[in-house]
């Protein structure tokens, strides 16, 4: 199953037209998370989600909203909607969908700890222009949900290149439904 909806996934993701995306050098890395907090295990889901996803977009020009979800084990799995999108259904609408069946699949099985789900976003800027990017929502049984939004910055020959600076909010609608977190404490 997994490995079908991971198929799905990159399909539908080389499908779609390139915008011609640069994907950022890896810097070297400082230092680990730490996977024993709450905070940790987001920032590795996030860190993951959103390499992934650079990824695709330098490789396909786009992609689809998926989801991910981290075992108590820090094991992370990706996770797409149960069903094929009917045909003219917009990525937002499909982001939706996804959602809902994530707060199922997260309700259902307690050994999900942390879920993240990633969407391609456009935001205005101060000029007016739309910006588009990545928006990431992770989400932890035993902290506070928290938005990501990566910018891609168009360049002057018409590609984009991903902005350096990730903008955070806190998320105004969290993956785990209130009862199913086990605290707020933000480590």
């Amino acid at each position: 199953m997994q490995k079908t909806i991971t198929s799905l996934l990159i399909a539908m993701m080389l499908a779609l037209p390139t915008i011609g995306i640069t994907a950022p050098e890896q810097a070297g890395t400082s230092e680990q998370p730490d996977l024993s907090t709450p905070k940790g295990q987001m920032d590795v889901l996030a860190e993951k989600a959103i390499t992934e996803t650079v990824k695709v977009v330098a490789e396909a020009g786009g992609f689809f909203p998926f989801g991910m979800v981290m075992d108590s084990e820090s094991t992370v799995r990706i996770v797409g909607i149960g069903e094929k999108p009917s045909e003219g259904t917009t990525k937002n609408e499909t982001a939706v969908t996804l959602f809902w069946q994530l707060r199922r699949l997260l309700q259902d099985n307690p050994a999900f700890v942390a879920a993240a789900i990633i969407k391609p976003h456009n935001v205005t800027d101060e000029d007016g222009k739309s910006v588009p990017g990545i928006w990431v929502t992770v989400d932890h049984r035993d902290h506070d949900a928290w938005v990501i939004f990566l910018p891609f910055l168009e360049q002057p020959d018409g590609t984009y290149k991903v902005g350096e600076q990730p903008a955070y909010l806190p998320a105004k609608e969290p993956l785990f439904l209130p009862g199913l977190k086990q605290g707020s404490a933000k480590q």
